[in-house]
């Protein structure tokens, strides 16, 4: 009884630290493939890629309504066009990324429900207890 008492505690402490999240700093862009799942919708668009080619709005769009290549300006002299092949590769390589960062946090999820209905029977491991804290922690 004591053993679960300790160890419910523990997941209390590691769901409040985990609770906690660190701030970057806005000067460093991030990588395409770590972006936030909440920065981008399920599909990627030309928008998500060039976001994060540079800072600032170094681009438009000659009509908002057709984001397609065609219409891609360069706002910024400093910056070139990308060009389209590019900006198709990095379209596809961040969906693959965002997809297999979305069934990542589905099958994490599945786990953690599946561990936590072990615990409310009592028939969990001491394995169990350190991926439970794994999935919680993020390691």
């Amino acid at each position: 009884m004591l053993k679960k008492l300790f160890i419910l505690i523990g997941l209390f402490i590691v769901i409040a630290l985990s609770s906690v999240s660190s701030v970057t700093a806005d000067s460093e862009l991030t990588p395409l493939n770590q972006l936030p799942i909440v920065s981008l919708t399920s599909v990627v668009t030309y928008d998500d890629v060039l976001s994060q080619l540079h800072t600032g709005q170094w681009f438009g769009w000659s009509n908002s309504s057709d984001k397609s290549y065609v219409n891609l300006l360069v706002l910024d002299s400093k910056y070139t066009k990308p060009t389209q092949l590019f900006l198709d590769d990095q379209v596809r390589i961040l969906q693959i990324a965002y997809d297999s960062r979305i069934l990542l946090r589905d099958n994490l999820e599945t786990s953690r429900e599946n561990l936590e209905t072990k615990f409310l029977a009592g028939t969990y491991t001491d394995a169990d207890v350190v991926q439970y804290l794994r999935i919680l922690g993020g390691f």
